[in-house]
């Protein structure tokens, strides 16, 4: 598959399943689509996911509605890694890319699915790359600040495909259901993994940036920043800690 998500996309606004040479009626959501490669994988901004030789690849789609499902996806992928590599801990880059030692690990893409044509309500595609065993160059990564890693280059572990899957699906249904059960739960998770909470960010937004200290995220999933003596919410954007000398 070129992207896991384009993929998925597709089949939910054609609303049906289509294999080769035939086409069955099969329930929609919610659905697994996993890559062992990705050679035009997605990422946010119009960027790309270097998909390399020893990740994961998938697209997990499913009805949702509320305002937290980036942050639930993020939070799952982390807490699979720690469950799975104990005791290393993850962190949450907002909105989602998830770092591990100091390196980001994974990256996630959330889009949903706008067609006329699917008969699925406020149906979502969550897009998760995650390096198990090999990582791109940083070369290959849109000159990214930070890093790339994998889990068995930060930590030795080697896991398989097979293994992290058992974890993570179980894992993401379970934070999914709590981003609108339990909101406060995932406030509270997220704000022990956040990577900018307290720190002198700056945030690129449409046509000009902002300077300011991470407050952390708010009810509905943005990112708060004192600016100066007002708080600003930001939805969409690039955001980099402002290293001082």
């Amino acid at each position: 598959l070129r992207s896991t998500n384009s993929h998925a996309l597709d089949w939910i606004s054609r609303g049906r399943f289509s294999s080769d040479r035939i086409e069955i009626d099969v329930p929609l959501l919610p659905r697994l689509i996993l890559a062992m490669k990705q050679p035009a994988g997605r990422g946010r901004h119009g960027k790309t996911w270097s998909a390399s030789e020893g990740g994961i690849t998938l697209s997990w789609s499913c009805e949702y509605s509320g305002h937290l499902l980036s942050i639930a996806a993020g939070l799952a992928v982390a807490e699979t890694i720690e469950r799975l590599v104990p005791p290393f801990r993850c962190g949450l880059k907002w909105p989602n890319d998830v770092w591990l030692a100091g390196g980001k690990v994974s990256g996630i893409l959330i889009e949903r699915c706008s067609s006329t044509l699917s008969a699925t309500k406020n149906p979502y595609v969550i897009g998760i790359g995650v390096n198990l065993i090999g990582h791109p160059n940083l070369e290959e990564c849109d000159n990214a600040p930070v890093a790339p890693t994998s889990i068995r280059h930060a930590t030795g572990h080697e896991l398989s495909i097979a293994t992290f899957l058992d974890e993570l699906i179980p894992c993401l249904n379970s934070w999914i259901d709590c981003s609108t059960k339990h909101p406060a739960t995932l406030h509270a998770a997220y704000d022990e993994r956040c990577q900018l909470k307290g720190y002198p960010v700056r945030a690129s937004h449409a046509t000009k940036d902002l300077e300011g200290t991470c407050l952390g995220i708010s009810h509905d999933g943005g990112l708060k920043l004192q600016v100066g003596s007002a708080i600003k919410t930001l939805y969409a954007g690039e955001i980099q800690r402002i290293r001082r000398s």
